[in-house]
């Protein structure tokens, strides 16, 4: 590790410490996170889950880890360096702009999003879930938007009962609420489906102080399921003694008003308590939202950063956003806006006590959104457990 001069730290979580640092012959700067745990040998550090999965995903619009290295038995996790993360942008931009002109357009909506589906897309693909997307991990560097934190992130062929509390709970799928230990990708799906709606909304969608209210946010909005809808969600529930509520649920197009008519659509899609009626991260894709004409960023058209206009301490360089040829099984299409899905990532490098290796990843901050953007119920923070969170 004499290769590179620490600079600074971005964030301190229960599995490690993140710090900024520069490459002393190249002057790259980078962050390093020093995993907390202890590693008798080599082996014992390829099975971590952060590990394997960006060992094998490279893609774009996920974080590159760019080096594994092992000293002793410290080791080190070298990702490529980012920014800012989607929160800290909301949450800047809620602090420093009035009314509405700090909130995102639907034009950095719809690229945000569809790099986002982009990167699920390759991370199912690749055959993971990652299991905790959320602003937080959705890392951004001009107009460039990374998924990050593949600390929880499980094979998909792995065999079930998979671990029953994971995600982040205000992001939380409701079998997951429910306990379920056989979910499957349909878990992201639902977690970037309420992140849609809060790019929209300004303020989060389900703020549950715990999961029954977790449960009771959801249900007042998207209303309760029928049991012809999800059997296995009324078995989950009667297990733990848990009911769906009666509610009158508030429509979607009353909730966010500046939402055009394809994204609403699409949101109710993303947000289906069954699991198998979700749509995949390609019909996501495929969606009219993305595809349709008047949706579409001309191939040069060009605006400013997302951060651009509040004070990061960051240089503010204006950036393009391009039509993008996104690959489907049966052939390619135009559609979504950001960045241009070709390249990639050359494969890690190991390192042991002088042994290198490169993947894809990286973590983001905790910070309570009630300060963040309008109305969260007063005593309820910014929904943490399970996390082991970074910005960088």
């Amino acid at each position: 590790m004499n290769r590179y001069l620490i600079v600074g730290q971005l964030g301190d979580g229960s599995f490690g410490v993140v710090s900024k640092a520069q490459h002393a012959s190249s002057g790259e700067i980078v962050a390093v996170k020093k995993m907390k745990q202890r590693f008798s040998s080599w082996e014992e550090c390829l099975q971590l889950r952060e590990v394997q999965s960006l060992r094998k995903l490279q893609h774009p619009n996920i974080v590159k880890l760019k080096e594994v290295v092992r000293e002793n038995t410290e080791l080190f996790l070298i990702f490529e360096y980012m920014e800012m993360n989607l929160f800290s942008i909301q949450r800047m931009r809620a602090e420093q702009m009035s009314g509405t002109q700090g909130f995102f357009n639907d034009r950095e909506i719809r690229s945000i999003m569809c790099q986002t589906l982009l990167a699920v897309q390759a991370i199912h693909k690749g055959g993971f879930m990652h299991r905790d997307l959320k602003p937080e991990n959705l890392l951004t560097k001009g107009d460039i938007v990374k998924v990050a934190d593949f600390g929880l992130a499980k094979e998909i062929r792995s065999r079930p009962p998979f671990t029953e509390y994971v995600s982040t709970r205000w992001y939380r799928a409701p079998e997951i609420i429910l306990r379920s230990t056989h979910y499957n990708s349909p878990i992201d799906i639902w977690a970037c489906g309420v992140i849609f709606a809060e790019l929209y909304l300004n303020r989060p969608l389900f703020p549950g102080s715990s999961d029954s209210d977790q449960l009771f946010k959801i249900c007042s909005i998207m209303g309760s399921p029928s049991p012809s809808e999800w059997d296995e969600g009324y078995q989950l529930s009667r297990r733990l003694n848990m009911r769906f509520p009666t509610v009158v649920p508030t429509p979607l197009r009353q909730l966010l008003p500046n939402a055009p008519p394809a994204a609403i659509d699409l949101i109710e899609q993303m947000l289906r308590f069954n699991p198998s009626d979700r749509p995949t991260a390609t019909q996501c894709l495929k969606h009219s939202y993305f595809t349709e004409t008047n949706n579409v960023a001309e191939a040069g058209g060009t605006t400013t950063a997302l951060y651009a206009g509040i004070s990061t301490g960051q240089p503010h360089n204006p950036f393009q956003l391009v039509s993008m040829q996104v690959s489907m099984p049966n052939g390619s299409f135009q559609g979504c806006v950001g960045l241009r899905a070709n390249g990639g990532s050359p494969p890690p490098t190991l390192c042991s006590s002088s042994r290198v290796f490169s993947p894809n990843s990286s973590v983001p901050g905790i910070n309570p959104y009630a300060n963040v953007v309008r109305s969260v119920p007063q005593g309820v923070s910014r929904a943490t457990d399970n996390d082991d969170e970074f910005s960088f």
